[in-house]
């Protein structure tokens, strides 16, 4: 993390017979509001339909998406 730089980590948890768990960390930086990094369990990147919920959750809030999370 840089110095000075504040981010707020968040989680994105799927619900289903089994219960609920985690699938992906989500890291906002708070001086852009622009989520800047997202993960899946062992930092693997996120499957194309877990990005797309990550963008409809950002613009919800009010929050772009940095390039490199849409690649």
């Amino acid at each position: 993390m840089h110095a000075g730089r504040q981010t707020s980590i968040w989680s994105m948890q799927v619900e289903n017979r089994r219960g609920r768990h985690r699938v992906l960390t989500i890291e906002v930086d708070l001086a852009t509001k622009m989520v800047c990094q997202v993960r899946r369990k062992c930092s693997r990147l996120p499957q194309p339909s877990e990005r797309e919920v990550v963008e409809r959750w950002a613009a919800q809030e009010g929050l772009k998406v940095a390039v490199s999370v849409r690649a």
